[in-house]
């Protein structure tokens, strides 16, 4: 090149970079550093050269010289040379960052491509056997045949050999900037797939590889963005490599698809995989063309239909699993994805909603505004057959404007937070989509630390809640915007739904009022069940008074969290059990940080209990005056209470205390220490065994220490397994302490060693002349330029 493009010095030592210069049509000259753009591109003029001239691609920054010994490299370039490619045409933006990231870049000489190639012919054929010359594993089930994302890989890696090769529907030469699945399917799925009747997958895989997640896609879309949005989500959410995506272009066998498309819809294949997923991945282009196809849209609705389902998904966890539904869009090579709650890479933070809401800030609105306008009647469909047999499923399930309605509902709640912050809700009609979805059973939605969260964003979201509702969660910490008219407006809209169950954080909302929050609880409707509500820092006794005074009667689990409320003492916690509602049977009480809580306090508020009450929680963690002398009168009450389940948690339990908890036998009692500030629900905790006291004794008998902390896990606890785990534990201990003395014996031996070589550089000069007593020093302080290595 003959210019500078402004892209800064070299900083990085003795690391490889992938170094791109393009040369487009137009004269632009463009440089990529590692995948990325380096500098500003620029435009120059055309050269011609006469006939027979030779254009030498090298590098004029090293050159041969006469040097004392013969010829040398001479030159500013300090660096050496790995690889280097010359390419026939200006590599994409994509192209680049797709080989920097998996090394893909080699010499290549390309050919005119006849218009009459066929996928067929020998030479795309000999490539094919080539990548795969294994026999098929063959999978019975196709359900069971999804794809990795490394077996992804190997499919685009593939595709980058050797699409310059492939013609598209127009007989022009494919490249990875327009190769999608039409055309992957057409030279290489097909052909590649033909001798033994099977799929993809079956000659990539050596076992069934059963779905994590569901993909909803268009093939239009190219597949290197399809390969980016499964790897970016994959990332995210935290799965192995051996986590697998079902795609139906990689699962069915394209050459008997009739088998997989059977005339009931929920025995495709496509619901069989559902049914096994924990989620459905929608994957988007710029337009949001997936959303026009009417085997799209009957995905989604599925998922819909399936997310207030449980079932345990293969892979993942021993729990219970909820479908998700995640959306992802690949805008200019940049995945950006819309979760179905927080991804585990959210967990970085004591609030992962947060990370959430700041990664999701990326995904672009023009694509929510594609979801909102989604028309299942002009929805298309590669075989009219196939639109027909769906339009009569969404009729069975209501009819196309029903099913409409709660797909758009469903962007409307992915996107409220972000079109909150960017003052779009109501440009987006966001409250008039979420109220027509008439089948909506349930709703989250998390605001908190959106600062800018006003009286107006709450009355809109109240205009929005769907009279269906029975679970409601609304999380509005440290909204500070909002007032007394934003609860109202919100009590207002719920008395009119048929609630069961309210989650509200109200945390750091320091502008609400205890009679305008009582107001709210006084408006919820009579099908209340379950109330969880965290108030802010500044409730005292006279506030938790008059809230206790506002539950409604019918509650049969309620929760208060009280977290770092100084102001609240006995007569606040005495009011909220004495008004507790007649029918009461589950009660959390959170006082963590209830600094004037003391141990009289706290005896006294048992007594309260209600007598109908059947699962108690109770986290005195933080109280400075709730002392280990008040836990053993507390543990005995609590024990003595005819209570099926308890959770106590608070500062380190003395073993007497874990001991009067423990001889309650029987029931699903709980004794854990602070540190933990999350409010739990008692339903969700285990049973203690009956033999509970005597596993403790065996157990300090073995660590020859006493256990302050009980906290039992899993039903039907044996004692002799619990024995045998301690006897185990005890066993790596002793092999650490033999680690960690080896350890120390091999610290005294380089002690010694370095002893040495101090002695034997004293009493005599170095070579350069300092004395040996510098040269000692020197080692000693460990100066740069001294380094000694031991192996490990």
């Amino acid at each position: 090149r003959t210019e500078g493009v402004g892209g800064g010095a070299e900083r990085t030592l003795k690391a490889m970079h992938h170094l791109v210069i393009t040369y487009a049509e137009d004269g632009t000259v463009t440089l990529y550093r590692d995948g990325m753009l380096y500098g500003k591109p620029y435009q120059t003029c055309h050269h011609s050269f006469q006939s027979g001239v030779q254009v030498v691609f090298g590098v004029r920054h090293k050159w041969p010289a006469a040097g004392s010994d013969g010829l040398e490299w001479v030159g500013p370039l300090q660096g050496r040379i790995m690889r280097a490619a010359l390419y026939d045409k200006a590599l994409s933006p994509e192209e680049v960052a797709f080989n920097a990231r998996v090394g893909e870049f080699q010499l290549r000489h390309v050919c005119e491509v006849s218009p009459e190639k066929l996928p067929e012919c020998t030479e795309n054929l000999t490539t094919l056997y080539e990548e795969f010359p294994d026999r098929p594993f063959m999978i019975n089930d196709t359900a069971h045949r999804a794809i990795t994302v490394p077996q992804l890989q190997r499919i685009i890696r593939y595709a980058m050999q050797h699409c310059h090769t492939w013609l598209d529907r127009s007989g022009q030469t494919l490249s990875m900037s327009a190769l999608n699945l039409y055309d992957l399917c057409k030279w290489m799925i097909l052909p590649a797939t033909k001798e033994h009747d099977c799929s993809l997958v079956e000659l990539l895989a050596h076992a069934k590889q059963l779905p994590t997640w569901f993909v909803s896609h268009w093939w239009g879309e190219l597949i290197i963005d399809f390969y980016r949005c499964l790897r970016h989500h994959a990332a995210l959410r935290e799965m192995p490599p051996s986590a697998a995506f079902w795609v139906c272009a990689y699962a069915n066998r394209q050459h008997s698809l009739a088998a997989d498309l059977t005339p009931s819809l929920t025995d495709t294949s496509f619901y069989r995989a559902m049914n096994l997923s924990c989620g459905v991945l929608l994957v988007l282009d710029a337009k949001a063309t997936a959303l026009t196809r009417i085997w799209c849209a009957f995905e989604e609705f599925t998922a819909l239909e399936m997310s207030g389902t449980y079932k345990h998904v293969q892979g993942l966890s021993d729990d219970d699993v909820t479908l998700l539904l995640d959306i992802v869009v690949c805008v200019d090579g940049e995945p950006a994805v819309l979760t179905d709650g927080p991804a585990a890479q959210d967990h970085v933070d004591y609030k992962a909603t947060l990370c959430k809401a700041a990664r999701e800030q990326t995904f672009p609105l023009e694509i929510i505004k594609h979801g909102l306008e989604l028309d299942l009647e002009k929805a298309e469909a590669s075989q009219e057959s196939d639109r027909t047999r769906i339009v009569e499923w969404f009729e069975k399930k209501g009819g196309a404007d029903e099913a409409n309605k709660r797909l758009h509902a469903l962007f409307a709640v992915a996107s409220w937070r972000q079109s909150v912050m960017k003052g779009k809700v109501r440009e987006l009609d966001l409250p008039g989509v979420l109220s027509k979805d008439g089948h909506r059973k349930s709703l989250k939605l998390d605001f908190s630390y959106v600062w800018k969260f006003s009286d107006e964003d709450a009355k809109d979201l109240a205009r929005g809640l769907p009279k269906s509702l029975e679970e409601l969660i609304l999380d509005f910490e440290w909204c500070g915007g909002m007032s007394d008219k934003a609860l109202l407006a919100l009590g207002d809209s719920l008395q009119h739904t048929e609630l069961r169950v309210l989650s509200l954080s109200l945390r750091e909302c320091a502008q609400l009022s205890c009679h305008a929050i009582g107001q709210l609880l006084a408006k919820l409707p009579k099908s209340m069940h379950a109330l969880k509500l965290r108030l802010h820092s500044r409730i005292d006794d006279r506030g938790a008074e008059l809230l206790a005074g506002s539950l409604p009667q019918t509650l049969q689990e309620v929760t208060f969290s009280f977290r770092q409320c100084a102001q609240i003492g006995l007569a606040g916690v005495r009011a909220i059990l004495r008004a507790a509602p007649s029918g009461l049977k589950a009660l959390g009480l959170n006082l963590s940080g209830c600094v004037g809580l003391t141990d009289h306090d706290v005896l006294d508020a048992v007594d309260e209990l209600p007598k109908t009450l059947q699962e108690f929680c109770l986290d005195l963690s933080g109280c400075p005056l709730f002392t280990k002398a008040g836990v053993a009168p507390v543990a005995r009450k609590l024990s003595s209470a005819p209570l099926h389940k308890l959770e106590f948690i608070s500062d380190p339990l003395s073993a007497s205390s874990t001991e009067e908890l423990g001889r309650a036998g029987g029931r699903g009692i709980v004794a854990q220490s602070a540190g933990h500030h999350s409010e739990r629900q008692p339903k969700q905790q285990a049973e203690l065994p009956q033999n509970g006291a005597e596993v403790q004794q065996k157990a300090e008998t073995i660590f020859q220490a006493p256990l302050h902390v009980v906290d039992w896990h899993g039903t039907d606890v044996d004692l002799q397994q619990l024995v045998k785990i301690a006897e185990q534990m005890a066993a790596e201990k002793e092999q650490l302490q033999s680690l960690l003395e080896k350890e120390r014996t091999e610290k005294e031996r380089v002690a010694g060693y370095l002893e040495e070589l101090l002695k034997a550089g004293r009493g005599s000069a170095a070579s350069d002349g300092t004395p040996k007593e510098d040269v000692a020093t020197t080692l000693q302080a460990g100066a740069p330029g001294v380094a000694f290595r031991k192996r490990v």
